[in-house]
């Protein structure tokens, strides 16, 4: 996987040779080579003109309000808790009112911090700041371990980025809601990015106990990373497996020891359970998130008193309201995806590069989480790249990868549901298309990779 020596040049020629399978091919595909020479000046007058518009909202996106608390609130909350005594996964109202103030408006919808031991430990030495400050130096650290995912991630690949090509993809950044959400909601996901890019990178070097040191890492912050781990033994490559399996475990008991059982307890009895009550969330991205807003929308499993303007922003009428069918979809479906990606993973050994599987995954990986909300879409990043990479002469296939990052990645939403026209009201050809885009985005590119041509073994 790390060893492909490629060569990319932005406005140059190309040459590749594919170390997997010692053959000399097209380089990667440049999408705006259709466009005149002097293309590198409208992608600079494009880039100044969105990081004029954007930048200045981006900045302020960093700090949060003093007295909002988003997603990063509820880790901050339970660090804090942590530090002085307390259950970390106490009452997130109770939280707000004691850190944010009288009258704060808390994290939306969650009753108590919902992620893991393992993460509240992580985001600890960040709650010995004031909550704004330390959002800011959150949001600080995630983006250098983004910048280090993608230079891992260019160098694993053999790929070399021009200078000009920086400011273009700044901007892109600027305008990609999965982007701006993970970093105006302080969330996980960038630094799960670096880990599992590391882990991914490791691997490739033929290290594989610090690749599956890092895999596990990822698994025990947010769990469903664990995939990843399957994936590994799924190909047999056992040091990874076993390496990750180890590290989750060990960091989970570690956390469970320090956090306190009783609070590890009530988080494995209360607060995990409760991630049903998210499911019907129209922002919810995953397979599940599909059925559950098509059958039993919305947060009808949430104590009222904790929705907000922006969980009932939608409003969705279904043809029938059954959370027993949305259920019984969802496993179906899960069941499915989970066997085809097991056999492509299995039959592909050997035939399909590893990246290109890996890139399988990280589909899955996102596509059969319970909850998946927009800004988990970040993490499928590498597998855009991977597949990029392997693209053929095919014009066809080169525009149905362009469209598939477009649905995932790009700001259709905001195009298609702009913030003005509140509340907005759906039927259900308006769930199973609007609401729905990055879905099919991902079940897209799911059936992209399955079908994508493979070339014949070398003689």
């Amino acid at each position: 996987m790390v060893n492909v020596g490629m060569s990319f040049q932005l406005h140059g020629t190309y040459a590749l040779v594919d170390g997997d399978r010692g053959r000399s091919s097209a380089a990667p595909w440049d999408p705006f080579g259709i466009w005149p020479k002097g293309r590198r000046y409208i992608w600079a007058f494009l880039s100044v003109l969105i990081l004029g518009l954007q930048g200045p909202s981006f900045l302020r996106s960093l700090r949060p309000p003093p007295a909002a608390g988003v997603d990063f609130f509820q880790d901050w909350a339970a660090a804090r808790n942590l530090l002085n005594g307390d259950s970390p996964y106490g009452d997130i109202l109770d939280a707000a009112q004691v850190y944010l103030g009288s009258g704060a408006n808390p994290v939306a919808g969650i009753a108590s911090p919902a992620h893991p031991p393992t993460a509240v430990l992580v985001v600890t030495p960040f709650a010995l700041l004031d909550y704004p400050e330390a959002m800011v130096v959150w949001n600080l650290v995630s983006l250098a371990l983004f910048v280090c995912a993608v230079g891992l991630l260019l160098r694993g690949l053999s790929l070399r980025l021009p200078l000009l090509a920086i400011l273009p993809a700044l901007a892109l950044l600027l305008i990609s809601p999965p982007f701006r959400m993970q970093v105006n909601q302080g969330q996980f996901n960038l630094l799960l990015l670096a880990l599992l890019v590391g882990g991914w990178y490791a691997v490739g070097a033929e290290r594989p106990v610090l690749g599956g040191a890092l895999l596990g890492s990822a698994a025990a912050l947010k769990l469903f990373p664990a995939l990843l781990l399957i994936h590994y033994a799924l190909r047999r490559e056992w040091k990874v497996a076993i390496a990750g399996t180890s590290m989750m475990v060990m960091l989970m008991a570690i956390s469970a020891v320090i956090v306190g059982l009783e609070s590890t307890n009530d988080f494995l009895t209360r607060v995990l359970p409760s991630v049903d009550s998210f499911k019907g969330g129209w922002r919810n991205v995953s397979i599940h998130g599909f059925w559950w807003k098509l059958f039993f929308p919305g947060l009808e499993l949430l104590d009222a008193a904790r929705a907000s303007p922006e969980l009932s922003r939608v409003s969705i009428h279904p043809p029938l309201r059954s959370p027993a069918v949305a259920s019984w979809a969802s496993l179906v479906s899960v069941l499915v995806i989970l066997v085809v990606w097991g056999r492509h993973i299995l039959k592909g050994m050997g035939r399909v590069p590893a990246d290109v599987q890996l890139a399988l995954t990280l589909v899955v990986m996102v596509l059969v989480s319970p909850v998946a909300w927009l800004h988990y879409l970040v993490l499928l990043i590498p597998s855009f790249v991977f597949l990029w990479t392997r693209l053929s002469a095919s014009r066809r296939q080169r525009y149905a990868l362009l469209l598939l990052l477009l649905a995932v990645m790009g700001p259709v939403w905001e195009l298609l549901l702009p913030p003005g026209r509140d509340p907005l009201s759906f039927a259900w050809p308006g769930v199973v298309t609007t609401l729905s885009i990055p879905t099919w985005g991902m079940i897209g590119l799911l059936l992209f990779i399955l079908f994508l041509p493979q070339p014949a073994p070398a003689d």
